[in-house]
């Protein structure tokens, strides 16, 4: 038996939501209960729809990427900082320390 990842891009016209998504998927009847899929994990993000969506285009995989990659620090590029500086920019403790120590 192998397991196998895969990462599934679902646009939700008509508002399902997330977790009857990841129902339908998991309740559809296979013959011979030759696969058995699990949703372990899914995440959503918000979007305006229109026909000139970075998503409906050519290229769309690298918004994608960066639609759902994590935070990271403006200044070292770690990633999930703690802190939320200016400008919507992000900054991790250590940084923000630097930064402050170098404005007194």
């Amino acid at each position: 038996m192998k397991v196998h990842k895969v990462t599934l891009i679902i646009t939700d016209h008509d508002d399902v939501g997330a977790k009857d998504v990841s129902d339908l998927i998991e309740m559809q009847n296979y013959p011979n209960h030759c696969i058995s899929p699990i949703v372990s994990k899914i995440e959503t993000k918000e979007v305006d729809w229109s026909e000139d969506h970075p998503l409906n285009m050519k290229g769309w995989e690298v918004f994608f990427d960066l639609m759902f990659s994590p935070p990271k620090c403006k200044i070292c590029g770690a990633e999930n900082p703690a802190l939320l500086g200016v400008d919507g920019d992000y900054m991790c403790y250590k940084c923000w320390r630097k930064e402050l120590r170098s404005e007194l």
